[in-house]
């Protein structure tokens, strides 16, 4: 989305693919666990490509890995055998999805666990643009959301540039009204000889 630079998300569960593997089906089919490493990490890469500068927006180029899912891993193949069918890592381990280890969890007025994030704006970026893009893609998104689950702001900087634009324009025009309040008492009581204004 145009002006916004990343979207960090917190709490919740962090989805996972767990490989459990079985060491007795390991050793009768003489593979290692640094077999089934490497199978998994070279066929699960993600490679950077660089970037593109265009105006004020960055785009990068990335290369994404090919496992999508918990089929994808347990049909990696960890070698061929001596009849020339593969082995999988499913033929060695139990492959589930899971949760990686949580150290914390955030809550949201006392009423159990939700899952938050914070929306950073690229700098130089104009905010009640890129705020407005924000909530209406916010209820494109709540359109799309099963039932029960909603997404509520919680800290919206609309308010605050808000108010940061009116006390300018109370200063501003406060400012106006001195200088020109000065300027009638200034001029009004120099009387009819001002010959030294310029």
């Amino acid at each position: 989305m145009k002006g916004v630079a990343e979207v960090s998300s917190f709490g919740g569960k962090l989805k996972q693919y767990q490989v459990a593997i079985d060491p007795a089906k390991l050793q009768a089919h003489g593979v290692t666990i640094a077999d089934v490493f490497r199978a998994l990490e070279t066929n699960n890469e993600n490679t950077g490509g660089s970037y593109i500068e265009k105006q004020a927006a960055v785009l990068y180029i990335r290369s994404e890995g090919l496992i999508g899912s918990k089929e994808d891993i347990e049909h990696i193949v960890l070698k061929n055998t001596n009849g020339g069918s593969p082995l999988l890592i499913r033929d060695v381990a139990d492959v589930t999805i899971g949760a990686a280890t949580r150290y914390g969890a955030l809550t949201y007025n006392d009423e159990g666990e939700v899952a938050g994030a914070i929306v950073m704006m690229l700098k130089g970026a104009n905010s009640n643009v890129v705020i407005e893009d924000i909530k209406s893609k916010i209820a494109e998104i709540q359109q799309t959301l099963p039932e029960g689950v909603v997404i509520e702001p919680f800290l919206d900087r609309t308010d605050m540039v808000s108010n940061a634009i009116h006390t300018v324009e109370v200063n501003l025009m406060e400012g106006a009204l001195i200088v020109v309040f000065v300027l009638v008492i200034f001029l009004g009581t120099c009387g009819r000889d001002c010959s030294w204004l310029p």
